[in-house]
């Protein structure tokens, strides 16, 4: 880098990079989904882009951060007796589970990619890979981006 390149936030970006670490969530999703290739720059944005209010936000930022606090979580610090989901008692109630697997949520988001298809919004099978549900839809087109937003 010549002297004309350097600016302090390059020198900045330079310094840190040697402390900078993923979030532990990261690698566990990663090492749950091992055939997706995640981008994370796109998945951490997509909140501050499609929430509407700052409650929306801060929610979406949970599940990513594995700090969304279920029974499996509670039962381990003693507020609750049972590691179970709440809706279906049969798995551990962990943010995967809640959100895309459990028998109670697969139907909503059939439910829910039904309605937009009445809307005339087409997403395909989007809103029934678990690893969308969880994430967010990050590869979209810009104009239906913009339907979803509305």
């Amino acid at each position: 880098m010549s002297h004309a390149e350097i600016n302090t936030k390059k020198l900045y970006e330079e310094l840190i990079s040697e402390f900078r670490e993923s979030p532990t969530a990261q690698a566990k999703y990663n090492e749950m989904f091992p055939c997706c290739e995640l981008n994370w720059s796109k998945i951490y944005s997509l909140p501050f882009q499609v929430a509407l209010d700052t409650y929306t936000g801060s929610f979406q930022f949970k599940p990513l951060n594995r700090i969304l606090f279920t029974n499996t979580k509670l039962c381990k610090f003693g507020i609750v007796d049972s590691p179970l989901c709440t809706f279906c008692g049969k798995e551990d109630e962990i943010p995967e589970h809640s959100l895309a697997l459990c028998c109670f949520s697969v139907p909503f988001w059939q439910e829910i990619s039904s309605w937009l298809k009445q809307c005339y919004i087409h997403l395909g099978n989007d809103l029934t890979d678990q690893v969308n549900i969880i994430f967010g839809l990050i590869d979209i087109d810009d104009e239906l981006s913009y339907y979803i937003t509305l």
